[in-house]
């Protein structure tokens, strides 16, 4: 975003200082926001976007990186959430494990010692708990699924190079999220979307006239599309490369 705004700033033939007095807001500021400092308020980016002519392009990429810090931080809680309900649940398992007489009685009959009854239930339950647990929200793939229908929505009109950066944005924050603990439904749609923004993502680079890349991002597609059993995706991947 850094690199964005003072290549805007450049082409407009303005100073920091120049621009600084047009959206009201001092150098430093500036400086900081095009050194790649977090910072400025969706106000500002709107203004700097107005005053450099960037057609949406600098006011997305702040919006769009907020949506992805407030996905992070929803995304964190949850996984807090989950850690402190796992920690409860370990507390009143360890209150209750003084082990009623009906679980005594079913261990005499089945022949076994109280600690291998329970061993055997908390078994069960750790490996429930396992296969259901998650870090990754299903609110978070909702968001990421949107905005894969907002991108390949504003395809046909959109400057190729801006939708590029978005889609590269996008691609970045699933590639994330594949290395956090998923369920296997979340997995498949999380695969699923990640084969869809890189089959835009082709699309756009083909449109770009860049050949490599665009081979690179539909082989990704592919895959992912045959790891994710979704034939209309492969459908897809073969008519992009025809």
């Amino acid at each position: 975003m850094g690199e964005r705004l003072a290549t805007f700033r450049t082409a407009a033939g303005l100073t920091q200082a120049e621009l600084a007095a047009r959206v009201s807001c001092d150098r430093t500021t500036l400086t900081h926001l095009e050194n790649g400092r977090p910072g400025g308020t969706v106000e500002l980016w709107g203004a700097l976007d107005t005053a450099l002519a960037a057609d949406g392009m600098l006011i997305t990429s702040y919006m769009g990186l907020q949506a992805l810090i407030k996905a992070e931080q929803h995304q964190q809680q949850q996984t807090r959430a989950v850690e402190a309900q796992a920690r409860v649940a370990g507390l009143r398992q360890a209150r209750s494990s003084g082990l009623t007489d009906e679980l005594t009685m079913a261990a005499s009959r089945a022949e076994l010692t109280v600690d291998e009854l329970a061993d055997d239930e908390l078994a069960a339950v750790e490996l429930a708990r396992r296969i259901t647990a998650s870090d990754v929200s299903d609110e978070t793939l909702t968001r990421l699924e949107t905005a894969f229908d907002d991108l390949a929505t504003s395809y046909p009109k959109a400057d190729p190079p801006a939708l590029l950066g978005r889609l590269r944005l996008y691609l970045s924050y699933a590639a994330k999220l594949a290395d956090h603990k998923a369920t296997l439904s979340q997995k498949r749609r999380l695969v699923t979307v990640a084969g869809w923004l890189s089959l835009l993502a082709a699309t756009v680079h083909i449109d770009l006239k860049q050949r490599h890349a665009a081979t690179a991002r539909l082989k990704t597609a592919a895959e992912l599309a045959r790891e994710a059993e979704h034939d209309e995706i492969r459908a897809w991947c073969y008519e992009t490369e025809a």
